[in-house]
């Protein structure tokens, strides 16, 4: 097995996908590592609400947005990866049947109903600072807007994520 450390980032540069050394300083690496804490956040959720049974599957779409957003870095990195509006309409999807099952929401939330809940608003507002962060690259990089609806899109849905895991799995106090 090859070594995990090549030495070459010793300097203060990295590679993107395409060869080009860059700035660890940079705003690739800002959107890189922010969103790659963003699929690790998404992990602790998916290991709290793995085990289980709901009607979406929400350990299913866990995975499959923790893979998007591994596409997402790839295409930030300049490799030749393009996201779909598919994954911004199922995205929509989700949160639309999530909504349909959920009272009407008529005061602020606070995030700690339950320790599931925090983390999945810990998700969201991940989701947030990155798409801050690629709308502060879009400036000077153009990016993929597919790319920025997603994001948008995400932190809506794990908001309302966090709503229906605590209308569903706490059991109210009488």
């Amino acid at each position: 097995m090859p070594k995990i450390y090549t030495k070459t980032g010793d300097s203060g540069t990295t590679s993107l996908y395409d060869g080009t050394r860059t700035g660890k300083d940079s705003i690739y690496f800002d959107v890189l590592g922010n969103n790659d804490e963003l699929t690790s956040r998404i992990g602790l959720v998916y290991v709290l609400m793995k085990d289980r049974s709901d009607s979406l599957d929400i350990s299913n779409i866990l995975r499959n947005i923790q893979s998007t957003i591994q596409d997402i870095n790839s295409n930030i990195a300049k490799a030749k990866v393009t996201i779909s509006e598919d994954k911004v309409t199922e995205l929509e999807k989700y949160i639309d049947i999530m909504t349909s099952e959920l009272p009407t929401l008529t005061k602020f939330i606070l995030p700690g109903e339950n320790f599931v809940d925090a983390n999945i608003h810990m998700c969201r507002t991940q989701a947030r600072k990155v798409e801050r962060e690629l709308w502060i690259m879009n400036q000077t990089i153009e990016i993929d807007k597919v790319i920025c609806q997603y994001m948008n899109r995400l932190s809506d849905f794990f908001f309302t994520l966090a709503r229906w895991e605590t209308h569903n799995f706490i059991i109210p106090q009488v």
